[in-house]
This record gives structure tokens, C-alpha cells and sequence, in this order.
């Protein structure tokens, strides 16, 4: 299994689209592999928003600040793109360790 794809989840409704799923009030089907690369996009794309914002701020404020917003900016960015991939991750692990214990219950 490639380390960027989403594990297998083992589905109740295999044949669900991702808008059936969203609206699924059983939560037999699990929305949260699919739509994860999504959100890590989404969340890299929010980062780099609030990086340029943060940068275009501080020279608006000044020479000074703009130039330790040039040096902070890109900190914050890795920092917060590492915490959005870290919690989708551990998400993922999640869901991995559901279909696990879903295999080892089918086989008892």
C-alpha cells in the first residue's frame, strides 16, 4: 500500500457515492479516507493564505515588522501544515485499526 493512499475501509454500503455518504445517518460508511487528501490540500492552500497575509501585514506596518513576518511566516506555515498532516494521520490510523478489529471480529 503506497503511504500517501487512504487504507482500505471495509464498507456496510460499498456502492455509496461520497454525497450519500455525507448524508449516511448510520455512519456505516466512513467519509473520512476518502476526503482526507482533500482536506490536507485545503489545509496546505489555508496555510500559505494566512503565511502571505501575515507577510503582507507586517509590511504594511513597517520595513521592520515586514521583515520578521518574512522570517516568521514560513515557520508558522511548516509548523502548521505539519500539525494538519500529523491529526489527518492519526485520523487515518484510526479508521486503519477499525477495519483491523472489524477482520480479527470476522474471523473469530
Amino acid at each position: 500500500m503506497d503511504p500517501i493512499d487512504p487504507p482500505p475501509v471495509v464498507e456496510k454500503n460499498p456502492g455509496l457515492t461520497l454525497f450519500d455518504a455525507v448524508f449516511d445517518l448510520s455512519f456505516a460508511t466512513p467519509i473520512t479516507p476518502r476526503v482526507v487528501k482533500w482536506l490536507y490540500i485545503i489545509s496546505i492552500v489555508a496555510a500559505g493564505l494566512v503565511a502571505l497575509s501575515k507577510i503582507l501585514s507586517g509590511f504594511s506596518a513597517g520595513i521592520m515588522a515586514g521583515l520578521v513576518s518574512l522570517f516568521i511566516a514560513p515557520i508558522v506555515f511548516i509548523i502548521y501544515v505539519l500539525v494538519a498532516r500529523v491529526t489527518l494521520e492519526v485520523a487515518l490510523a484510526i479508521f486503519q485499526m477499525a477495519d483491523s478489529l472489524k477482520k480479527i471480529e470476522r474471523n473469530r
